[in-house]
């Protein structure tokens, strides 16, 4: 009731300042995370966070004022109209109205539910399952965070959901002689209190990546691992943006209804997956599920209210936030590549003589969204004669992110959603016809 309050006191006061609309983002939410190393506890931290954003058009332009303190709405509606006034940029914003929402629902993970000491103890479980396998632990960790986000604005709208999510995650080294690989595994939501599938993975990883060698360089076929072809798939996200393209940082500006992959691509952002659903976006948009890409052929780019407004498209319900503090941009609800019939075996059978990639890293600097360009370290095993033969590592794989949709000849029943961030983005199994390899 309190916060009810001066939500309507802020918008008196803004509508009586000559604001055409107001908006309030408010988020509160608990989180903990526990992390033990060498038979310690090693991190621990509890939070409580609270947080209004004020979101203001006034003449035209948009403004923003944030706030972790319920008190002195006039100061917070001045602070939102200045920032209104200095803003240079035309473009407008539109506020979403009033509407009705789908109900949607998840299972509520155990973790959630127990104390802290049973979520620390989860964690020395897990450490104790990777040391028992003749591993030694970098990390175990048992992460959880509920919360409860509202949008509401003078134009009737009225969003309100409360979320829950919890995440366990080791990484696990192992020695052979003077010779250490490590590897790493998560579990989240109802999986998340499997630590021994999450440490057993995280060893297995490091123990095959044993003897590991570069393989020589020049244009392999390939099988990209669900994990790495997630990993890829979304290092490229922003180049599905409307706003990169509007702003001609995107390939992908105007090429609607144009081929850009074989027919084996098609990439769907689904918000009612089970995976993470949801009902509404940052700004308050209904979910819909959207198909960017069906067949090799781009339907549709990715729009928030402002990007849709300027393109005079309807919103794909693809605005998210950082934080309460930052303002909305384009991001994934889950967006991922639709999986086949083949697993992962027969993937590799296909692939007859070939690489299987199994990690990439560096995407926050071989990638160049805007140009599609991409250089990555890379991991995984040869493959002869649709037989893993030996570990891979010291490699680097390169292309470009439309080639390597084009390329791509079959793929995996095995979907997998990389570690949640600023949305979730999954991919099955891949397999590609072409993939320039520099190595020895």
């Amino acid at each position: 009731m309190v916060m009810e309050n001066f939500v309507n006191e802020l918008f008196d006061i803004a509508l009586k300042n000559g604001c055409e609309a107001a908006e309030a983002y408010y988020a509160e939410g608990d989180a903990f995370e526990a992390g033990v190393l060498d038979g310690e506890l090693d991190t621990y931290s509890v939070s409580h966070t609270y947080a209004l954003n004020l979101r203001v058009n006034y003449k035209g332009k948009t403004g923003y004022a944030c706030t972790e303190k319920i008190c002195d709405a006039q100061q917070l509606v001045r602070h939102a109209i200045d920032n209104a006034q200095a803003i240079e940029s035309d473009d407008i914003q539109p506020m979403q109205g009033k509407c009705s929402y789908k109900s949607v629902s998840k299972e509520r993970s155990a973790i959630l539910d127990m104390s802290e000491s049973e979520r620390i103890a989860l964690a020395f479980d897990m450490e104790r399952r990777v040391n028992s396998k003749n591993a030694r632990v970098m990390m175990c960790n048992v992460a959880c965070e509920e919360s409860c986000t509202s949008i509401r604005n003078t134009l009737g709208l009225c969003a309100k959901v409360c979320d829950a999510e919890a995440l366990i995650y080791t990484n696990a080294v192992v020695t052979e002689g003077e010779e250490s690989k490590d590897g790493f595994a998560f579990r989240k939501g109802n999986e998340a209190l499997d630590i021994n599938g999450c440490a057993d993975e995280a060893v297995k990883e490091a123990a095959e990546a044993i003897g590991a060698e570069p393989v020589a360089g020049g244009e392999y076929r390939a099988v990209f691992r669900n994990d790495a072809a997630a990993s890829l798939l979304e290092s490229f996200f922003q180049m599905f943006s409307a706003d990169a393209a509007q702003k001609g940082l995107s390939l992908l500006a105007g090429r609607e209804n144009e081929k850009i992959g074989s027919d084996m691509v098609t990439i769907i952002d689904d918000p009612f997956h089970e995976y993470a659903p949801r009902a509404f976006d940052a700004q308050g948009v209904p979910s819909v599920t959207t198909t960017v890409i069906e067949n090799g052929l781009l339907k549709t780019l990715l729009y928030d209210l402002k990007t849709a407004f300027k393109a005079g498209k309807e919103s794909t319900s693809n605005a998210g936030r950082g934080s309460v503090f930052a303002p909305t941009s384009i991001m994934p609800s889950n967006f991922y590549m639709l999986p086949g019939e083949k697993s992962r075996d027969e993937l590799i059978e296909l692939l007859g003589n070939g690489l299987y990639i199994t990690e990439i890293s560096g995407t926050h600097a071989g990638v160049n969204t805007v140009s599609g360009e991409f250089s990555l370290l890379a991991k995984g095993h040869l493959v002869e004669n649709g037989c893993i033969i030996r570990p891979v590592d010291k490699i680097t794989v390169s292309g470009t992110f439309l080639g390597f949709l084009q390329s791509i000849e079959q793929k995996g029943d095995d979907l997998k959603f990389s570690i949640p961030q600023s949305g979730n983005v999954g991919s099955p199994s891949l397999l590609v016809k072409s993939v320039l390899v520099a190595g020895k």
